[in-house]
């Protein structure tokens, strides 16, 4: 079976590609190796790891992102020069997310209370 170093590469590997036939290709095995690779713990642990990796990176963007665009609507909302359309649109999206950030945490709030109740 495949090292700890092709495990993690494999593991990628499935992540990015839809075609299995093409990754076995690739390490010279068999697909049905590679069927056999994907059920072992090591390998499911392996590409767990690399999703959790995967998603952290893509909420890191997607955060700084969210700030830039924070940062864009506050301007529209606050330039002179910015037509009243726009304007409304922008304070129609600042107050969504608002609305959206506050249900978000009422729910969080909710949910340590029951879980304070029942003791989880």
């Amino acid at each position: 079976m495949a090292n700890k170093e092709h495990i993690d590469e494999i593991a990628l590997d499935v992540l990015g590609s839809s075609s299995l036939a093409c990754i076995a290709d690739k390490y010279g095995i068999s697909v049905r190796t590679l069927f056999r690779l994907r059920q072992t713990e090591e390998f499911k642990k392996a590409l767990a790891e690399h999703k959790k990796q995967s998603f952290e990176s893509a909420l890191g963007k997607a955060s700084y992102l969210s700030n830039l665009a924070i940062e864009e609507l506050k301007n529209i909302i606050t330039d002179k020069d910015s037509n009243a359309q726009s304007k409304i649109q922008a304070c129609k999206v600042v107050l969504e997310l608002a609305k959206n950030n506050y249900e978000y945490e009422n729910i969080e709030q909710r949910i340590c209370e029951l879980e304070k109740t029942v003791k989880v």
